[in-house]
């Protein structure tokens, strides 16, 4: 950024030097050199405009903020989705689940979460796993998958909830769950320190 402004004041003084030379009966080169002066000068100071206002790498209606450990990892992506499914063994209930994910698959949080067929979401849910009896087919109750690479070589490490809490709200088309959760006691201790943090996914029409 520094090289491209400091060729502005450069390229002006030359356009200037240009102009009044022209004026004194320079050769007619002169003009086309002018012309490129002015041309150099407009790339100039469009380069420093786009380096004074980068677009972000990261942007989408979807984001996620996962606190572990005083660590924080956040990210806000297009990727991701709301997706409701029946419940096999409970006519009742729908299954809802909000998902999101960064580009680089190195960030993900999904939130699954048991709802009375036809319900509305929004409200206070017991989080656990899903696989477990006294979870599957209870509404109100969820299960929170958070997914956190530091080192490409070791992998990712997985999050899932083994106890804890999730409050979901909606605003417009945008569903935002805000998480406190246990360790599962096989990915992580179940004494660990909690992992809090939220997702935000937009519902695409159905």
């Amino acid at each position: 950024m520094s090289r491209s402004l400091s060729t502005c004041p450069r390229l002006l003084c030359v356009a200037i030097g240009l102009v009044v030379l022209a004026g004194c009966g320079a050769a007619p080169s002169a003009q086309s050199e002018i012309e490129a002066a002015q041309s150099g000068m407009a790339q100039a100071a469009e380069e420093a405009e786009e380096a004074a206002d980068p677009s972000p790498a990261d942007s989408g209606r979807n984001s996620a903020r996962i606190e572990v450990d005083g660590e924080v990892f956040e990210f806000s992506t297009d990727n991701g989705g709301v997706f409701r499914n029946p419940v096999a063994d409970a006519p009742d209930i729908e299954l809802l689940t909000l998902e999101t994910y960064n580009d680089a698959n190195d960030r993900y949080a999904k939130v699954d979460l048991n709802v009375a067929k036809g319900g509305d979401p929004v409200g206070e849910y017991v989080a656990g796993m899903l696989s477990e009896p006294e979870h599957r087919t209870v509404v109100g109750h969820g299960q929170v998958l958070l997914a956190v690479e530091t080192d490409p070589a070791v992998g990712r490490n997985m999050y899932p909830s083994g106890s804890g809490r999730f409050t979901v709200t909606r605003v417009g088309d945008q569903y935002r769950v805000d998480f406190e959760t246990g360790g599962d006691g096989q990915f992580r201790p179940k004494d660990a320190p909690p992992i809090t943090g939220y997702v935000i996914v937009g519902d695409t029409p159905q």
